[in-house]
């Protein structure tokens, strides 16, 4: 299996990759729906700057969602190059990916604990 790294402007200009093999339009355009799908799904049903809740409130329920969908991409994304890598026989590069994918968990989900200690840290103050 080989991969390609692009930047985001290549990505855009539609599968125009001035150099390496051009990239599979059904590709680009299955990526698109699934960025919009996953986009709707963080989107649907937020009350983000209701005068009641506070934006803190609303940011809480934003990261909520993206927290979840993050979760779900992180699970299938890195079970899949896990799983390649363990069929290639590079268990060193399975442990690398295993762990690599765990800390990026670890780091969405400390994320809200960590701003909240600086905030009673300056409310303190």
């Amino acid at each position: 299996m080989r991969t390609q790294t692009i930047n985001f402007k290549e990505f855009i200009s539609k599968g125009k990759v001035k150099h390496g093999p051009k990239l599979n339009k059904k590709l680009i355009y299955k990526a698109t729906i699934i960025t919009g799908i996953a986009t709707l799904t963080v989107f649907t049903g937020i009350d983000i700057a209701s005068a009641s809740n506070g934006i803190d409130a609303g940011a809480h329920i934003l990261y909520d969602k993206l927290l979840l969908v993050g979760k779900w991409i992180i699970i299938v994304k890195g079970g899949i190059d896990t799983i390649n890598s363990v069929v290639q026989g590079d268990l060193g590069s399975a442990k690398r990916n295993f762990l690599g994918y765990l800390v990026v968990y670890m780091v969405l989900n400390a994320l809200p604990w960590a701003m909240n200690e600086v905030d009673t840290i300056f409310k303190q103050l």
